[in-house]
Order: structure tokens, then sequence, then C-alpha cells
């Protein structure tokens, strides 16, 4: 309050009437901007809570989907890794199965070894045979053709 205010007082430096209602109307207009900035935030603080809200549920509703998601994903995992082990386990009978082939190829191998070993002996007594009788042969050709098939010849007569 100024010096000229309290002048105009009763002397005993207590505000006057207008002192009081101009107080009083600062006060109201204070009180009234408080009560206005505590709607303007009541009602943005409500808005920001709705849309919290939302996006609770919406995250909610991702975090189902991607359970959905994840669940779907590990059952495909799973027969995946089902698929793999049976693939797998095929692939261990096939190499077992080669194995079983090599092994047969080679007992095949070596019995034909024997075998042609056995028929090229065979083909060897066979063709000194072949060339003893060719020469038995031979000789009696050539015999006969030097006087020797002719008394045989003549001996019949």
């Amino acid at each position: 309050m100024s010096d000229e205010e309290k002048d105009d007082s009763n002397g005993h430096d207590l505000p006057t009437a207008g002192d009081l209602l101009r107080w009083a109307e600062r006060t109201q207009r204070t009180i009234d901007f408080m009560l206005q900035q505590q709607a303007q935030f009541q009602a943005k603080s409500e808005t920001d809570m709705q849309r919290l809200r939302e996006l609770y549920e919406q995250n909610e509703l991702r975090w189902a989907q991607n359970e959905e998601r994840w669940a779907s994903a590990d059952e495909r995992w799973a027969r995946a890794d089902e698929r793999w082990e049976r693939t797998r386990e095929q692939i261990l009978a096939l190499l077992a199965l080669a194995e079983i082939h090599d092994a047969e190829m080679n007992e095949l191998r070596r019995a034909q070894a024997e075998s042609q070993a056995r028929t090229d002996a065979k083909f060897a007594e066979t063709g000194e045979r072949v060339d003893a009788l060719v020469n038995a042969v031979e000789r009696l050709i050539s015999e006969r053709r030097n006087g020797g098939g002719k008394r045989e010849e003549g001996s019949d007569e």
C-alpha cells in the first residue's frame, strides 16, 4: 500500500475498504486464472489419459497378435526340427545302404576277377588243346599231301 493510501485510512495503518476491494478483485482474478488453468490441465489430462488407454489397448492387441505369431512360429520350428531329424535319419540310412552297396560291389568285383582268372586259365588250357589239335590236323593234312594219305587209301582197297 502506498503512503497516500495510508493517509486516507483511519490512521492505524489498516487497509481501507477500497484497498480490500482491490485486493479481493486481484485475488478473485488469480483464483479464476488458477481455476481456468486447472480446468485446462484437467481437460488435457483427461485427453492424455484417453489417448494412453487407446495406446494401451492397441499394445495389448499387438501383444496378443505377437504371442499368436510366436506360438505359430514355435510350431513351425518344431515341425521343421522334426522334418530335419527325419531327413537326417534318412540320410544316415542312405549312407549305411551306400556302405553295404560298396561292400557288395567290391565282393562282386573280387568274384568277377576270380571268375575271369579261372576263365582265362581255362581259355589258356583250351587254347593249348586247340593248338595241339590244330597241329595234329595240320600234320595229318601234311602227311596226306606228302603221300601218307595214298597209302591209307590203297590199304583199304
